[in-house]
């Protein structure tokens, strides 16, 4: 049996959040002010995450002497630039927009990110391909909490402003 991986927001009104393995906590991403710079802390040292761009933007997964970039589509998807251990794409995997997560070049979903409860603020965070969780999967899926954040509060600010 595989063992849970959660994605979990801090609360309501932090942008902070945290990836945990049972009641070990693997790795934290805390946003930095209201953009969308972000840091992670992990055991094996801290990653610091940059967005740049608009219409297309480019995120960029930093760490002295590493850098990783995801150029955006105007789907929503991300690909990297490099693939990491195997993933390529972010991509949405569900109809109903629900379900989110990284593919291969094939589009074999690899990491998959599945919401607990009605307020999303939960994922269970589910590792198809059976692979070990080395450090650069564990940034990996760090990153992929980070777009489904962004994600996330984009869609509340597009509802705040179609409300209004």
């Amino acid at each position: 049996m595989q063992e849970q991986y959660l994605w979990k927001k801090a609360g309501w009104f932090r942008r902070e959040y945290t990836l945990t393995r049972g009641s070990e906590q693997l790795a934290r991403l805390v946003f930095r002010g209201w953009g969308s710079g972000a840091t992670v802390e992990m055991p094996g040292g801290s990653w610091e995450i940059r967005k740049a761009g608009l219409w297309k933007p480019r995120v960029s997964v930093l760490r002295p002497g590493t850098e990783w970039t995801a150029k955006a589509h105007w789907s929503g998807n991300y690909d990297l630039e490099t693939p990491v251990e195997g993933a390529f794409r972010w991509r949405c995997l569900s109809m109903w927009k629900m379900r989110y997560g990284w593919t291969a070049f094939d589009g074999t979903p690899l990491i998959r990110y599945r919401p607990l409860g009605w307020s999303h603020c939960t994922h269970a965070v589910e590792f198809l391909d059976e692979q070990p969780l080395t450090d650069p999967r564990l940034v990996l899926t760090i990153l992929g909490g980070y777009l489904l954040a962004l994600a996330q509060e984009e869609l509340a600010a597009v509802s705040v402003v179609v409300a209004s």
